[in-house]
């Protein structure tokens, strides 16, 4: 296998955002996976920077070879984010749809524009027309959410770029003989600014045999939504998810405690983080142009004791606002002054967000009603972008994998690049134990933004993305996770 390197493109989006969090210029790679040349093995599709391809890789008898493709060489100048394989004009092969994503360009651009690729059953991809999106994009997911027999698609939107953290449009996008009519408005219209989403999946909830969306991301709850009576309504109460505000990265769907329904697994910051959130004492933020020079300035907080105060400090908060300097002329005075006193009658106008929960957790579906279960210490170490679940170790019984770390963050915090991943083993009951790398054989410390699983003769394959490095792959040897040693 010739090895794919990510290549990210430089860009400072701290430029005119001094107090940005974190860089959405530096999200991906992601992967999708499916049988593209219809000869039952799995291939993969992966992501790449500005300026890159997004590259496809064929298997044959468990190997994989890289095939050229024009129509993604000629589509480089987009930054893909999350992609899907599916058969959009069910003509029995695997199609694909790549979303547009980044923060360099504002809202509106074509560079947002996202690909479909329709495939001619051999593996080989043109592009045709896709609906206009407008939004800088990070996650695709097909279902049938109108129950007509053919897929649809939801695209969710990652950030607003240079208004954090306002949201960005999202789309519901519906399968029409073939063709994708956006139609978010007249059936989905508490989609169109959800939130700043990042993770998305289509699961049956309830038993009643049609998926519910769930999704997820910065400053959001966990959200549910169904298609009843030609609309899709928010239906999270139901789910008993109140105040599960966080920075949630991944989600995915699985029977976990093995009682015949659908729990949820799902990734977010961490608790080694410099943040720190509660349902009592929430993390913060209040974002508006609050010295009205054309910029919007961005306020992280935090409570201490019975005060609200900026994360930032003096310094750093008055590169973004110059007033700040002359409000406070020292750092005393700033440093004795909450976050009211600091921006004044301006906060009470301010886009305000809350987050209650970084920990990352199970969802334990009980009739219908979720209850919260925090995964290991281990899971805790860092960000989590990458969640996989199955029989690992072929024992009969599944167990989870997780990767992540997020190193692009701004300067005066750490990055977070604590998890070598981790992999636990599963008791088929809902209990996992954690497995040291040396164990498990999967060591993955890298800026991971994705990992997804391929089947091949020999067993799982997972395939591990980082951002501005390699591709790595684990093939499943002696009930372990082995790193492969690919060559060109």
């Amino acid at each position: 296998m010739q090895p794919f390197l990510h290549k990210e493109n430089v860009f400072d989006e701290y430029k005119d955002q001094v107090l940005l969090p974190h860089e959405f210029s530096k999200s991906g790679p992601f992967v999708s996976t499916g049988d593209v040349n219809g000869d039952g093995e799995e291939d993969f599709f992966v992501g790449a920077a500005k300026g890159q391809a997004g590259v496809l890789y064929i298997q044959h008898n468990g190997r994989f070879t890289k095939k050229t493709e024009p129509a993604f060489e000629n589509d480089k100048k987009y930054e893909s984010l999350g992609s899907v394989f599916f058969d959009i004009d069910k003509d029995g092969d695997l199609d694909l749809y790549v979303v547009s994503g980044g923060s360099e360009f504002p809202e509106g651009s074509d560079m947002y524009q996202d690909r479909l690729y329709i495939n001619d059953g051999k593996g080989n991809f043109s592009k045709t027309s896709s609906p206009a999106t407008a939004s800088s994009g990070s996650v695709v997911v097909a279902f049938d959410v109108d129950g007509d027999g053919d897929l649809d698609v939801f695209r969710g939107g990652e950030v607003l770029p240079h208004q954090y953290p306002k949201p960005p449009l999202s789309y519901f996008l519906i399968n029409e003989n073939g063709k994708l009519v956006d139609r978010t408005k007249l059936i989905a219209p508490d989609l169109l600014n959800v939130g700043m989403v990042k993770t998305a999946i289509a699961a049956d909830l309830n038993g009643d045999k049609k998926p519910e969306l769930v999704i997820a991301g910065e400053w959001m709850p966990i959200k549910i939504f169904e298609f009843d009576g030609g609309k899709v309504t928010d239906i999270s109460e139901k789910y008993n998810l109140g105040k599960t505000e966080g920075w949630w990265d991944k989600i995915i769907a699985d029977d976990i405690d093995g009682d015949g329904d659908m729990d949820l697994l799902a990734g977010n910051l961490g608790e080694n983080y410099k943040f720190t959130a509660g349902k009592e004492k929430p993390f913060e933020v209040y974002a508006k142009d609050f010295d009205y020079n054309g910029t919007n300035d961005i306020f992280l907080a935090r409570h201490l004791n019975d005060i609200m105060v900026p994360i930032r400090g003096r310094e750093c908060t008055s590169q973004q606002c110059p007033m700040i300097a002359q409000k406070f002329p020292t750092y005393l005075s700033f440093a004795e002054s909450d976050l009211k006193g600091i921006l004044g009658e301006e906060i009470n106008t301010a886009y305000h967000r809350q987050a209650y929960l970084f920990s990352s957790v199970i969802f334990i579906n009980d009739n219908g009603k979720f209850t919260i279960r925090k995964l290991p210490l281990e899971a805790q170490l860092s960000t989590v972008n990458g969640i996989l679940m199955a029989d690992f170790d072929n024992d009969g019984k599944k167990d989870i994998l997780i990767a992540g770390n997020k190193f692009d963050v701004e300067v005066e915090t750490t990055p977070a690049d604590a998890s070598p991943g981790v992999f636990m083993k599963g008791d088929g009951k809902g209990n996992f134990v954690t497995e040291k790398p040396l164990e498990s054989g999967f060591f993955a410390p890298y800026n991971v933004k994705d990992i997804q699983m391929v089947k091949t003769q020999t067993g799982l394959v997972v395939l591990v993305t980082s951002n501005n490095d390699l591709l790595r792959v684990f093939e499943n040897k002696k009930n372990k996770l082995v790193a492969a040693n690919y060559k060109n």
